[in-house]
């Protein structure tokens, strides 16, 4: 399934620090993802649905090989939870939300840096 035949053409919503307007802009954020996290997955915890309304509780896995919202790329594999909200009409996405814990990268990042260090010591 092509990402431009689940979003609408005037979709709008947000991820963290990033508004988004149009189907353009979401598929790019997703394709940064991709770039930036060539082994990424969710895994879906829980999904809840009712009428139009989709929330998911989300964990993302990936790898990090190029920078991405700030972070260098590290090498680790990388583990952070989420939530999307969306609002769905004729069966495509008019709006989506996305939130997930942005400091949960870095605090894994530095225990990984700090357990290295300490290795090598």
């Amino acid at each position: 399934m092509k990402l431009q035949s689940v979003y609408a053409a005037g979709c709008s919503g947000s991820a963290p620090g990033t508004p988004l307007q149009g189907r353009v802009q979401f598929i790019a954020l997703f394709e940064r993802y991709w770039h930036s996290f060539p082994d990424c997955r969710l895994v879906v915890n829980f999904l809840i649905a009712e009428d139009a309304i989709v929330a998911v509780h989300y964990t993302f896995f990936g790898t990090s090989i190029r920078s991405f919202g700030g972070y260098p790329p590290t090498g680790c594999q990388l583990r952070v939870p989420g939530a999307i909200f969306n609002l769905i009409k004729g069966s495509q996405i008019f709006e989506q939300y996305l939130i997930w814990d942005d400091l949960g990268p870095r605090r894994q990042e530095w225990l990984a840096t700090f357990l290295q260090k300490t290795v090598a010591e």
